[in-house]
């Protein structure tokens, strides 16, 4: 049987597909000792914007950021069932909307934490939820013209979809008052599902007379499931197995050729290493005869890092400028040929952390006494992937200090460093990013994908942890249903190994880095980039800049920040975030650009006003030596065209270290 695309399920959100009331659970998780309070202004006595706007006020006031916020709204618990539900509606062409008077920020994020309704809803309609300089705002749903003294009217927006969509049968899922005025404007063959003691219940029962479509009592969503089933009857899709789920996984192996290629490359080093010391020799007499350094005289700066050339440069930066530097790394990287540097005063160690809650706290504790010990005048993390939630444990810790901490505080610093919530976080933002969905099991992401429908060629399964080995190999998923499921099981997808079924965004790529204080971005610059990126120079793109600064702005972020992008028909999609300090820095290189570089870390007030320092369109390209030789010894400059344009690189550009 072929399903008409005009089938409208409509579904009110708290208490219905939540299995509790969103915002009071939200509130009073959060704040236990109002809960009196909260229930006693429930509005009538205080209007329902007013309300949210009120309490969400009282959260700030508290110390309760706008992302731990919204990062608590995921566990809300939603009514059992709903996934399969979704997957029913979905397959029998169903539009699923939901129109609910809570706010766009807390459905959002609740249907996040269950991706398989995410995939299933084509739209929301409900009061929308903003965020501004770290503070959620709600405002009442545009588009719809309310009657005096109502802020939300289900019947309004109901009108609307039915004039618009002209569905041949609709349902609609509710429980409470307010619901009635959307049941009131089904027909008949229509289906009203009220909750089982709930408002809608009794209103319905009251009202009878005046409804002329079917009225079905519910009291788990199974029952409205198979309400609805025997309306549209399907053929069954294949699910997987326990066993089968866990019998494949998608993994790159380890070649013998990838073997080789390594060895001979351990083997070059080694052969080169005469020339190396000899190099290093000849540099570190010509730094101590004719490069004499500036002394120290205008304050200490801690920076950590100490293993990348970021952190070189850097250190390289603040000595010129006449800062003693103090350089950290971790304990297992103690040989860092950079402590041995001119610019480098101090060379110290860190604890290794593992990344554990406790690790880290060890290692915050262990650097916060280092930048009281050396009394530091700034602390600028040139952080690993992992150190830098280790970093954003500091503000915390030297909480009476006159030491300029550039990190954002634990909580920012941790949604940043997160794939989804970053992505999350910005989509709340209203900025362009790509539609995601986070799945925790290949039966989640197999429901998923079939929910997309011939959507789905668009997207792709995306681990969340790190994987330098397939990180650049992209497969969109298949339209066949055949191939769908080994496709699914190709990937290790676990509840400690979640994916992202990603879309797809076809455009040039970029990376940025910017030094960005209380929102305000100071230094920036852009580079093109790849999935393996070690040439960098300096483009300039405003669209990039404008993106920036209106999520700094919004999330009030401070610390050396590093954002990825997609360009398409030029939009800027983000596509990660890293909350630290990018190699890309080196396009500050110049003598002007590198001093207002250290300058907007010293006195970054003076850049609040200005726009942001970036690179000068005509900076040289930034490449490492070593790198520029290997594509050499892998054939991969065989052709006249790539000759030169090797050749170009290499005698105008500058080598990331000498």
């Amino acid at each position: 049987m072929a399903f008409s695309d005009c089938k409208l399920a409509l579904f009110d959100f708290d208490e219905t597909l939540s299995a509790a009331d969103s915002l009071l659970w939200l509130f009073s998780s959060l704040m236990p000792s109002l809960k009196g309070e909260i229930h006693q202004n429930l509005p009538p006595k205080m209007p329902w914007l007013e309300w949210q706007n009120h309490y969400f006020q009282e959260l700030q006031s508290r110390g309760h950021e706008a992302c731990d916020v919204l990062g608590l709204v995921e566990n809300l618990p939603m009514q059992s069932g709903v996934g399969e539900l979704m997957c029913l509606l979905r397959a029998q062409g169903w539009t699923v909307v939901i129109v609910s008077d809570s706010n766009s920020l807390v459905i959002g994020r609740a249907m996040h934490a269950h991706p398989v309704l995410k995939s299933a809803v084509s739209a929301v309609y409900t009061n929308v939820a903003s965020i501004r300089k770290g503070r959620i705002e709600v405002t009442q749903c545009p588009g719809f013209q309310f009657a005096e003294g109502k802020h939300f009217d289900k019947a309004v927006v109901v009108q609307d979809l039915i004039k618009t969509m002209k569905p041949v049968r609709k349902i609609f899922v509710g429980d409470g008052n307010n619901d009635l005025a959307g049941v009131q404007q089904l027909t008949k063959g229509d289906v009203a599902f009220a909750r089982s003691g709930k408002p809608l219940e009794k209103r319905i029962a009251e009202h009878r007379g005046e409804l002329t479509c079917e009225a079905v009592v519910w009291e788990s969503l199974e029952q409205v499931r198979a309400h609805v089933a025997a309306m549209y009857p399907v053929p069954p899709t294949e699910e997987l197995s326990k066993d089968r789920s866990t019998t494949r996984v998608y993994k790159t192996p380890y070649t013998w050729k990838q073997l080789g290629w390594s060895l001979s490359i351990l083997g070059a080093l080694a052969a080169a290493a005469p020339f190396n010391a000899g190099l290093t020799a000849m540099s570190l007499l010509a730094s101590r005869v004719i490069r004499r350094q500036k002394p120290a005289t205008k304050g200490t700066v801690f920076i950590t890092g100490g293993k990348m050339t970021k952190s070189l440069f850097t250190c390289r930066a603040f000595k010129e400028a006449g800062y003693k530097v103090i350089l950290a790394e971790t304990a297992d990287y103690y040989f860092s040929a950079h402590q041995w540097s001119t610019a480098v005063d101090k060379f110290v160690l860190l604890p290794e952390h593992g990344n554990t809650t406790e690790g880290l706290q060890r290692y915050a504790d262990a650097l916060a006494e280092h930048l009281r010990k050396e009394k530091c005048d700034l602390f600028v993390p040139v952080a690993h992937t992992m150190d830098v939630e280790g970093d954003a444990l500091i503000p915390d810790i030297m909480k009476d200090t006159n030491c300029k901490l550039w990190t954002s505080n634990a909580s920012v610093v941790k949604m940043l460093n997160d794939k989804s919530a970053f992505l999350l976080c910005a989509g709340d933002a209203g900025l362009p990013v790509p539609r995601f969905y986070k799945v925790s099991t290949q039966q989640q992401a197999l429901d998923v994908l079939r929910n997309l429908k011939e959507d789905r060629i668009s997207f792709f399964l995306k681990g969340l942890e790190v994987d330098p080995i397939n990180r650049s190999k992209i497969r969109c998923a298949p339209l066949d249903e055949a191939d769908l499921v080994p496709y699914v099981l190709d990937h290790d997808i676990r509840p400690d190994s979640e994916f992202l079924i990603m879309e797809f965004v076809k455009g040039k790529e970029y990376c940025t880095t910017s030094v960005v204080h209380d929102g305000n971005v100071l230094v920036h610059t852009t580079s093109p980039s790849s999935a393996v990126q070690l040439n960098y120079e300096h483009f300039d793109s405003e669209a990039v800049l404008n993106w920036v600064q209106a999520f700094s702005e919004t999330f009030g972020t401070t610390g050396t920040l590093s954002y990825d992008f997609l360009m398409r028909d030029g939009v800027p999609y983000a596509i990660e975030c890293n909350p630290r300090m990018h190699s890309a820095v080196v396009n500050f290189h110049g003598k002007d650009t590198k001093s207002a570089l250290v300058e907007a870390y010293v006195n970054p007030e003076k850049f609040v006003s200005a726009k942001p320092v970036q690179p000068a369109p005509s900076t040289k390209e930034t490449f490492w030596t070593y790198h520029e030789l290997s594509r050499i010894i892998k054939l991969q400059v065989n052709t006249p065209r790539k000759a030169w344009s090797w050749l170009k690189r290499v005698v105008t550009g500058r080598d990331a270290l000498w």
